[in-house]
């Protein structure tokens, strides 16, 4: 969105996950909203905030004239992104359920517990979580 901010108030969020980069290429905070807010002239019932963290598509035609010590240099920069992006996502957590004084709290998807379903037309890995059975990673969002 740009640098556009929008306010979200704490008592407005019915569900908040935080789905850390352990075995995705992506980490998330998703919120689940009880009333939609307005952006623009949509509203909206679900805001996610994610980042890529690693490459998603890797080009198999490119050549390395060093491919293995490269290789093992991005891998460990790749640990360390991963490392450092779950440690900022993890503190917004804590920070913000110390704010609330406990009210909510985040919920975080078993990855061990996840399936392969069919919600839509579309197959997905399917992950429950303390109270929902969530996909977050999709472009269709599952909430069950």
């Amino acid at each position: 969105m740009r640098g556009d901010k929008i306010d979200v108030l704490y008592n407005n969020i019915k569900h908040a996950f935080f789905q850390p980069c352990d075995n995705e290429m992506i980490i998330l905070i998703h919120f689940t909203l009880k009333n939609p807010v307005l952006w623009g002239k949509r509203k909206y019932q679900d805001i996610q905030f994610y980042t890529e963290v690693g490459e998603i598509t890797t080009d198999l035609g490119k050549y390395h004239h060093m491919q293995d010590r490269d290789d093992v240099q991005s891998e460990q920069l790749e640990r360390e992104m991963r490392k450092r992006l779950n440690q900022v996502f993890q503190n917004f957590c804590d920070k913000v359920v110390r704010q609330t004084n406990d009210a909510f709290d985040f919920d975080v998807p078993f990855n061990e517990l996840g399936f392969f379903g069919v919600p839509f037309r579309s197959s997905c890995t399917l992950k429950p979580t303390s109270s929902c059975l969530v996909n977050l990673s999709e472009w269709v969002r599952v909430f069950i």
